[in-house]
Order: structure tokens, then sequence, then C-alpha cells
């Protein structure tokens, strides 16, 4: 009995420094169009609510960020378009990717 206990304090104990504070890189929240907010500029801030009641969420955008619309990869004006027609006809949803470190989108992802 006793060696089952010591076994279990060695596990423990060679655990300890394996169970290091755990840390989110990338946040990514799903909203619809219509509670954002289409920034006019690549470089620029994007706001967005991830339902009506919830809390608005700020990140910047940056000449890094990668955008998609339906698998296809796009650049900043031409998603900023079809983002805007989405909205008007309140469809699709948005993935917004959000590295949490430097508060900045990595990606948006829409599908409709």
């Amino acid at each position: 009995m006793d060696f089952r206990k010591g076994l279990i304090i060695l596990s423990v104990c060679i655990a300890l420094p394996a169970m290091a504070e755990i840390r989110t890189l990338t946040d990514a929240r799903e909203t619809r169009p219509s509670n954002m907010t289409v920034p006019t500029t690549s470089n620029s801030r994007l706001s967005f609510r991830a339902c009506t009641e919830c809390d608005l969420v700020t990140a910047r955008l940056t000449p890094t960020t990668a955008y998609h619309f339906n698998g296809e990869n796009m650049e900043f004006a031409e998603f900023r378009k079809a983002l805007l027609i989405l909205r008007g006809r309140n469809e699709g949803y948005v993935l917004v990717s959000i590295d949490m470190e430097s508060k900045t989108v990595t990606s948006l992802q829409v599908a409709d």
C-alpha cells in the first residue's frame, strides 16, 4: 500500500512543473455581419459583438490580417464590399480570430 502512495506522490511531483499557466494565444469569436462595424481601411479598428446583448470587442486590423470569404482569400477592399452586401441582407456569419497578446485580428472568415 505504501508503494502505491509513494508512486502517486512521485507522479504528482513530476507533473507539477508541467502544470504551467494555460494561456489563450488566439481567441476566435463568431458574430453576424450586422453585429460588427465594417472598417474603411485595412489598418484600423474592428468592433463587433458576438450577440446583441454581448460586450463590444475591439481589435486592430493590420496589413497581415487574412480575409476569407466562403473559403476564398481576398484583399481587404473586395472583402469589405462582400461583407457590406451580407450585412445589408442580414445573412451569414463572421469568424474573427484575435491574437490575445497584441490584440490584433489575425483573420476574418465569412460564410453566407
